[in-house]
């Protein structure tokens, strides 16, 4: 199509959807410039990058009719994909070569981006790791706090747990009682993590790629149980141990 300089144009994912949200774009006609370009592809999802442009937003045309819609000839940039990892060098070196037969060494550079892949996958990793300790101890701060809070509701319930055994109540059905409820506390907080953790994946994904698996829906709440049972023995083992006299004497 730019040989033959045609009225022609690709769009972008997302400006698809935008300019023909309930029909598919393919064959459609639009106007840019005052030129009325009929659409012969849709690119497939792209999603934003660290340093490049979020090609979903963006329509592609013929390079005669951006030099039309421009005004100038002048190209400041190409975009080189190249087909396979190991070509990457072998690529740079040739467009070196073609480059240089033109213009001088510093009148042009050549980047590769596996560069800033490796800046960014290096800050990742920092982050993973100092997010992974801020999550282990708000897990443990969390569960100490389930901890506390079942040893408050053993004391309050000193009478009745003392009124259960009395009446045949086995240690091992106390045990059980508040495990279940230290357990069904720490999952409560993990749906809510997961709402917050999910509309929060929502917000980032407006500009970056980003999703909630079911995998890791599964992971909190197998997290979630974990500290349930984990805080949640201490408590539910003192329970059980109450005896039972003792505790129809608590006031």
């Amino acid at each position: 199509e730019d040989d033959k300089n045609s009225n022609v144009v690709v769009l972008g994912y997302n400006l698809a959807i935008d300019l023909f949200p309930k029909t598919s774009a393919l064959g459609k006609k639009i106007i840019a410039k005052g030129k009325t370009l009929k659409v012969i592809g849709v690119l497939d999802k792209k999603g934003g990058s660290f340093g490049g442009p979020a090609l979903d937003d963006y329509l592609f045309v013929p390079i005669g009719l951006v030099f039309e819609f421009t005004g100038t000839e002048n190209i400041n940039a190409f975009n080189i994909k190249a087909d396979k990892q190991q070509s990457i060098e072998t690529i740079k070196s040739e467009i070196k070569k073609i480059l240089l037969k033109k213009y001088n060494s510093e009148a042009f550079s050549v980047f590769d981006s596996s560069q800033l892949l490796s800046s960014i996958n290096s800050i990742i990793g920092t982050l993973t790791i100092t997010l992974t300790g801020i999550a282990a101890i708000s897990l443990i701060v969390g569960g100490i706090g389930i901890m506390n809070i079942m040893l408050v509701t053993v004391t309050e319930r000193t009478r009745e747990i003392g009124l259960r055994k009395a009446i045949g109540a086995y240690p091992r059905a106390i045990l059980i009682q508040f495990l279940i409820e230290a357990i069904i506390l720490s999952s409560i907080g993990g749906a809510v993590g997961i709402i917050l953790g999910a509309l929060g994946t929502w917000g980032i994904a407006q500009f970056f790629p980003a999703q909630i698996t079911i995998g890791s829906i599964s992971i909190a709440f197998g997290v979630s149980f974990a500290v349930g049972v984990i805080f949640g023995v201490a408590p539910a083992k003192k329970a059980s141990m109450l005896s039972p006299i003792e505790a129809l004497r608590y006031e």
